[in-house]
């Protein structure tokens, strides 16, 4: 039985050693402001001649990884609907969006002469009023002082990028400190309950559904050895998405700063 065992550790980490798949998951701000988030930036005109050049710098860089599947935050059931709008894209008969899927992600699979576009999101239940209303009237202090401190955090968000360049601002938001920061507020979350109610828990449970079905959504893809994947997705899911990707014997993370 012993010889079994090590036989087959043996053979798992021959196949992660010599079949991972690299995997860049890029985190994102809304470009278009779609207001679907419980904190949002505020971004400017990503049309504006100067952001379109710095578009372009940020997209060169991130042409060096050489994506050979790029994977948009995209319903999976709405794969058609997404090829199609690539392709109105590709051959200029579709109006210029301001999203990043769009500013992103078509115009890297563009540069790269790449015919497809993979949707792999996927939805599950995210209703934070029963956090809150526990959490005030259970006397969460601490949670409502985090809370309230979000505003002041997006409006200093919200000058940083004023300040930046895409390329820079893309940096900070996939930096190490910022997607810890970032997890925080869904461990504080986690902690709103009380008696036998979890509300918070309960919440952050279906945050990670969300994102163990996209992870399952990635694994359909049909790789080959030598592909690599760019996963654009907003900077919430970067935490999940790379500890779910990164622990897998398939794939192997790839760090923006790598590409510098």
């Amino acid at each position: 039985m012993k010889k079994l065992a090590l036989t087959l550790v043996v053979a798992l980490c021959a196949h992660s050693a010599f079949s991972q798949t690299q995997v860049l998951v890029l985190g994102t701000y809304h470009m278009g402001n779609p207001g679907l988030d419980a904190f949002n930036m505020e971004a400017d005109d990503v049309l504006a001649p100067k952001r379109q050049k710095e578009i372009e710098e940020f997209v060169n860089l991130l042409a060096t990884f050489k994506p050979t599947k790029i994977c948009l935050e995209y319903p999976i059931e709405s794969q058609a609907k997404l090829t199609q709008s690539y392709q109105a894209y590709l051959t200029g008969k579709s109006k210029e969006q301001r999203n990043e899927t769009e500013q992103i992600g078509y115009r890297l699979a563009r540069k790269l002469n790449l015919k497809e576009v993979y949707a792999i999101d996927a939805k599950a239940p995210f209703e934070m009023d029963s956090v809150m209303h526990l959490a005030q009237t259970g006397k969460f202090d601490e949670f409502m002082k985090l809370m309230g401190s979000m505003p002041a955090f997006m409006a200093a968000e919200n000058q940083k990028l004023r300040e930046s360049t895409i390329t820079q601002f893309f940096e900070h938001i996939n930096s190490a400190s910022y997607i810890a920061k970032s997890h925080e507020l869904y461990l504080a979350i986690a902690k709103v309950g009380k008696d036998n109610r979890y509300p918070g828990a309960d919440l952050v449970a279906d945050w990670y559904k969300r994102n163990l079905r996209i992870y399952n959504n990635l694994t359909r893809l049909n790789f080959k050895p030598d592909d690599r994947v760019l996963i654009l997705y907003g900077s919430g899911h970067t935490k999940i998405l790379q500890d779910l990707i990164g622990d897998s014997a398939d794939f192997e993370i790839v760090e923006l700063t790598a590409l510098k």
